[in-house]
């Protein structure tokens, strides 16, 4: 049987598509079946034109906004039927705005707490298995304040969100993109995502591909 992908993607300014495409030609490549969905205010989040239900493999990807994937983003996922936070959305804690604020008082992402603790009736332990299915969160970030470290929230929420979907995330990916007219930490912003990035973007897949089990 034939296995499926799915990329879900958000871009402003092209940065996260240019790694979603090299993501849908790596699947091709092992041939999986592959659709890629970019997502926008326009998509319903309660009834996205897909069901994550259908698929082996999930990606993720936003570009980072504030050092927080865009809202749009956290809504496909955290809003659908299949999500818990969908039954009860005060397990969600705040808003996204809320988090944001937060966020820039602390300055410390392990100081926020997402997730009030629930009621014990409501409590959910997600574990995974060998069989489970699985998915990566991507992103492009222009870290001119922080560099790197710019792009640790946005995987890690994202990370969140796919794993309440049941998908057990197996990686991480993040490379700069350009924004504006900034430069900052990376001196060569505006040529980024090179094709450096986007070598490393294939190499990233190829290997987590390979260590799936058949």
């Amino acid at each position: 049987m034939t296995k499926r992908s799915l990329i879900l993607y958000a871009s402003m300014t092209g940065n996260t598509e240019k790694v979603a495409g090299i993501f849908r030609e790596v699947f091709r490549k092992h041939g999986w079946e592959c659709d890629v969905t970019k997502i926008d205010a326009g998509i319903d989040p309660r009834q996205p034109p897909f069901a994550y239900a259908d698929y082996d493999f999930l990606c993720v990807g936003s570009p980072v906004i504030g050092s927080l994937p865009v809202r749009e983003m956290i809504d496909i996922m955290a809003l659908n039927p299949a999500s818990p936070h969908h039954a009860n959305p005060n397990l969600m804690g705040c808003s996204m705005d809320e988090i944001k604020l937060r966020f820039r008082e602390n300055r410390r992402f392990v100081s926020i707490s997402l997730t009030p603790e629930p009621p014990a009736d409501q409590q959910l332990t997600i574990r995974f298995g060998p069989d489970d299915r699985k998915g990566i969160v991507f992103v492009t970030f222009g870290g001119v304040h922080m560099g790197p470290k710019e792009a640790v929230p946005s995987l890690a929420l994202l990370e969140s969100e796919m794993e309440h979907l049941r998908f057990q995330c197996v990686g991480r990916f993040a490379c700069p993109g350009r924004l504006g007219r900034s430069s900052g930490w990376f001196k060569d912003l505006q040529k980024r995502p090179n094709e450096q990035d986007l070598k490393r973007a294939e190499l990233f897949l190829e290997d987590i591909l390979e260590q799936l089990p058949d």
